[in-house]
């Protein structure tokens, strides 16, 4: 889920495209952080997580 609770994509299959809407609120100052994690589980009950983090910094003009 992103930062606000908009977004929180389930039930993406392997080859799917995850989608980033670079979208802030107007008074959050500090930029914007994602972290994007796939859970992938196989037919016997492995699971394996995995996590990126994509920082997006808030531009400087003024």
């Amino acid at each position: 889920a992103d930062e606000y609770g908009k977004y929180n994509m389930q039930g993406l299959k392997f080859g799917d495209t995850v989608m980033l809407e670079a979208w802030r609120d107007g008074n959050d100052m500090d930029g914007r952080i994602y972290t994007i994690t796939a859970v992938a589980t196989d037919l016997a009950g492995n699971k394996t997580t995995k996590s990126a983090t994509v920082i997006v910094p808030h531009d400087m003009r003024k």
